[in-house]
């Protein structure tokens, strides 16, 4: 649909366009009716002075009978122009002529016709009209009567000026109206481009706007100031604001800042800036990985906002975290192989020999001991091994719904002998009503073990050790967490902890938490470390992992 506007005018325009044409057919069939009744009212009017003239001329004739006294009142009459021509012929020879010739007269005459005792009337050119009338006159004193034609012509400039005059005049009125007519045609031409021009706006306006509204990533333009002035629905949707109380006095500084994704620099600078990667917390906690691109919007002479462009990258991280996991993982799997290949058999043939040589000593003999030593490290070895090709292996996960509580009460029943024989307490926390959580069982059991085991190690004064799970601060999440009153890990640590082979125990392989890592990672989870906990003591691990409400 075009604008209600532009409808209107062309139909006033089309309008004013019909009332032209018909006034100028009236007009031409009114200027042409007007000169033919001038024509015939002129020549009425000269016939029937004509008439008079002839009349008394044939009277003072048929009267005086005298033939010179007439000619003379002819002549008087041509002298006087009161007429422009006069002759009078007798058997068709002239008796009598006057201001033309009998050459012209003679033409004339017969292009009239011959019709006797009739006054006939003829404008024969554009300056004469000529009228005859034919009489028998007796003349008493020759007793002879004689068949006479008076003929007068007429001067017709009076006619043909007035005639001109009205042609004029019609023919301003005709181009004036015709002039309108055409400003009509052109003011409708105007308005028919103005009309198309308003559809091509409107649909590239809308077009515009289903291309915003549709785009993949998000976009937002704001003012000077960096109140938001537009938006499609994915740049809300990505900073977590609602469609629904969106309006122009939220500042877009109040959700992003300014100065560390270079906004402020573009609106007191004009500055492009392409890509600038950060982190963004939405209102409900959910932490986005986001690149923004910001353009200067410019009046005539100044910058006077920007426009936005959001993508999130939380996924592509994620996705580029798991390929560098797997380039790395398929390296360890080489080296993995490697040496399960050319460790494993040597350390067969010695755990064998260690164990056949333990058979020959006595039980207090020192060899006998370290016969057994021997066999120990070389298990140790080969559960390092072991674990080296369990990390580098891709993890393939069973998701299913997992009720938390049979899942924790599992974890404690295995490590039970070991709380109780280092007289542990062992709590159990279940919060938010959480019931079931959608895990893989078996590689959740390893991790939580894992981490329980850990705990149990680290555990000194207090020897308390805690399990439990609560709604994330950030939507669609749990967090699931083990907590032992150890000593801690110092603050340092913390990002060296889950390296791989990075480990502070004396016997340990430092493949424990990269594993527990790894396998969280793929359930698109994180884990943190939270330590000291209290009073500079104790340690937390907390697992982050989508959460299904």
């Amino acid at each position: 649909m075009g604008n209600p506007k532009s409808y209107r005018l062309y139909i006033i325009a089309s309008i004013i366009m019909i009332l032209t044409i018909t006034l100028l057919i009236f007009m031409g069939i009114s200027s042409w009716i007007n000169l033919k009744m001038n024509r015939e009212n002129y020549i009425s009017l000269y016939q029937d002075k004509a008439k008079l003239l002839i009349t008394s001329l044939v009277h003072s004739m048929e009267e005086k009978q005298n033939l010179s006294k007439t000619f003379n009142i002819m002549e008087y009459l041509i002298q006087n122009k009161s007429i422009r021509y006069g002759a009078v012929i007798s058997k068709d020879k002239f008796l009598y002529i006057k201001g033309v010739s009998e050459k012209e007269l003679n033409g004339n005459i017969s292009r009239l016709g011959k019709k006797s005792g009739k006054t006939i009337s003829k404008i024969i050119n554009t300056n004469t009209m000529i009228t005859y009338l034919t009489y028998n006159i007796c003349f008493k004193d020759i007793k002879k009567c004689q068949n006479i034609k008076v003929i007068i012509g007429f001067d017709m400039n009076k006619f043909q000026s007035a005639k001109k005059a009205d042609i004029r005049h019609t023919s301003v009125m005709f181009a004036i109206v015709l002039l309108l007519g055409l400003g009509v045609s052109f003011f409708m031409y105007v308005i028919s481009v103005y009309h198309k021009l308003i559809i091509k706006l409107k649909f590239a306006g809308k077009y515009t706007e289903n291309v915003v509204k549709n785009m993949a990533n998000g976009l937002i333009t704001i003012d000077s100031k960096g109140f938001i002035v537009s938006y499609n629905s994915e740049g809300l949707n990505v900073l977590g604001l609602n469609e629904n109380i969106i309006c122009k006095d939220i500042n877009l500084n109040e959700f992003i800042d300014f100065e560390e994704t270079g906004i402020g620099k573009t609106l007191k600078f004009g500055e492009k800036i392409n890509d600038i990667e950060c982190i963004y917390e939405q209102p409900g906690g959910i932490n986005l990985n986001l690149s923004i691109s910001i353009t200067p919007l410019y009046s005539t002479t100044k910058n006077y906002g920007a426009i936005i462009i959001i993508r999130d990258l939380t996924e592509f991280k994620k996705l580029e975290k798991r390929l560098l996991m797997m380039e790395k993982l398929a390296m360890v799997g080489k080296l993995a192989s490697v040496i399960a290949h050319e460790i494993r058999n040597p350390l067969s043939s010695i755990r064998g020999f260690a164990i056949l040589f333990s058979k020959y000593f006595k039980d207090e003999d020192k060899l006998k001991k370290y016969s057994e030593v021997i066999v120990k490290e070389v298990d140790r070895i080969n559960d390092v091994v072991t674990d080296l090709l369990t990390y580098s292996k891709p993890v393939d996960l069973k998701i299913q719904a997992v009720d938390v509580n049979d899942l924790f009460d599992d974890i404690l029943n295995i490590v039970d002998l070991e709380i109780t024989k280092k007289n542990f307490i062992a709590k159990k926390i279940i919060q938010d009503n959480i019931q079931k959580i959608y895990v893989d069982m078996a590689r959740m059991k390893q991790v939580l073990l894992n981490l329980v085991l850990n705990s149990l190690q680290a555990a000194d004064t207090d020897k308390i050790i805690k399990i439990g799970i609560k709604k994330s601060a950030e939507k669609g999440f749990a967090d699931i967490w083990v907590e032992d009153s150890g000593s801690g890990i110092p603050e340092s640590l913390h990002e060296n902890i889950f390296n791989l082979f990075y480990t502070t125990k004396e016997k340990g392989s430092g493949l424990g938490l990269p594993i527990v890592k790894k396998i969280v990672e793929y359930h698109d989870g994180c884990i943190n470390i939270e330590s000291p906990v209290k009073n500079n003591k104790g340690t937390k691990i907390i697992l982050k992992i989508p959460y299904k409400s």
